[in-house]
């Protein structure tokens, strides 16, 4: 009895060790960013011999991951980059993905020390909100509260709901508490006017509505269905994040965002700074230029405000090129496909998640080496290869008649 509570305090002490050493929260960051980074190495330097020794099978989608992480690496060397400022953005989430992956039978467990942090930095974040209706404080013309400006809070909102819902439905039905989380991030973004993850995460609290009615709304059920299908909305949001990067060259497309979406043309400068990137990206095609620093993306743009690419998409291509790009989609496939073509409910909270990081991604490059970025990833890879006897109730990504 000792033995098991020692082990299950130790595990829950290194769950809470590995999630805080990859928290990026910019107004204690700066503080101690170099010895959480020290950690990450030290942790990293720890796990990888053990993984390599232990573990014969890598997840699929594991090895996708690893290769992406690699490839950045050795870009961002050949083309003069600098290594560390690499290694500080990327063990964070590399870190995350390798840990899950070693401890795939401890997954629940794992995720509900994470789970509660997360809701520390949510229960902050709105406190600050509530208490400093103004702003906590501002960094150019953003205003900050705990958490940063706008998206920024989206990399720790969205794992905190994809967590606490697929906790929950493990159960059964999502639990009141994951609603009210969803609720209190749905507010905190629209606090914030962080439009595009607001609507993320109000899209995964309908879904999971839908999941827990599906007994009720049989036509919802078949559509979502459809939706589930990495076949399907892949692409679809591929050719979306191609429109949206020329929608300056396409007058049809500048009136469907002023009239429809009431923004204008140049979504705040967005369209200007893809235009660029687009030209970048075409100089270096196949590898990228490494990752940039966001005085290089500044430079980049001739824009002081402009530190990213504001697309993930392009940001990807910027960093490592189609082969990295291929690489990532490869990684994401790996993880949502099924050998029998179904899911277990609670993974379906997973897909959601992975969605809504391609929907946000579309005008925004805040997820793609965020700390969670590959939690839906590995969350969904640890459950393959499924067993032959199905569970009671799954959800398939594709209908299918009886």
């Amino acid at each position: 009895m000792k033995a098991k509570l020692t082990d299950y305090t130790l595990l829950s002490l290194m769950n809470l060790i590995v999630i805080i050493t990859c928290l990026d929260i910019p107004i204690i960051i700066g503080y101690f960013s170099l010895l959480m980074f020290a950690f990450r190495i030290i942790l990293l330097l720890g796990f990888l011999p053990i993984y390599l020794c232990k573990f014969k099978k890598w997840s699929s989608s594991f090895r996708f991951l690893s290769l992406f992480f690699i490839l950045i690496l050795f870009v961002t060397i050949i083309r003069g980059n600098s290594i560390v400022y690499a290694l500080q953005e990327l063990t964070s989430p590399y870190l995350i993905a390798l840990y899950l992956e070693m401890y795939r039978d401890k997954m629940t467990k794992i995720l509900g020390t994470w789970q509660k942090v997360l809701l520390v930095l949510l229960i902050c974040d709105l406190g600050t909100m509530i208490i400093f209706p103004n702003g906590l404080y501002r960094t150019l013309y953003n205003i900050n509260w705990f958490l940063g400006y706008k998206t920024q809070r989206f990399v720790y909102y969205l794992p905190l709901c994809l967590i606490s819902t697929f906790l929950s439905k493990k159960n059964g039905k999502t639990g009141l508490s994951s609603y009210a989380i969803i609720l209190a991030c749905v507010l905190g973004l629209y606090k914030s006017k962080a439009t595009a993850a607001l609507a993320c995460i109000a899209f995964i609290g309908l879904c999971c509505f839908i999941l827990d009615m599906k007994g009720k709304f049989s036509h919802s059920k078949k559509i979502l269905y459809k939706i589930l299908n990495y076949k399907i909305f892949i692409p679809v949001f591929g050719i979306i994040a191609y429109l949206l990067v020329v929608v300056q060259d396409s007058a049809f497309l500048q009136y469907i965002v002023q009239n429809l979406f009431k923004k204008d043309a140049t979504l705040t400068t967005r369209t200007k700074v893809w235009n660029i990137a687009t030209q970048e990206v075409m100089k270096t095609p196949i590898l990228g230029k490494g990752l940039l620093t966001t005085k290089q993306y500044s430079q980049m743009f001739l824009n002081d405000y402009a530190t990213s690419a504001h697309n993930m998409y392009l940001s990807i291509l910027i960093t490592s090129g189609l082969v990295g790009m291929i690489i990532y989609a490869a990684a994401m496939i790996a993880a949502l496909r099924r050998k029998d073509g179904v899911y277990q409910d609670n993974e379906v909270i997973m897909v959601f998640g992975i969605m809504a990081c391609l929907i946000v991604g579309m005008t925004s490059s805040t997820v793609v080496f965020s700390s969670f970025a590959f939690l839906p990833f590995m969350v969904l890879a640890s459950g393959r290869p499924q067993k032959k006897t199905a569970p009671k109730r799954m959800l398939s990504p594709v209908y299918k008649r009886a």
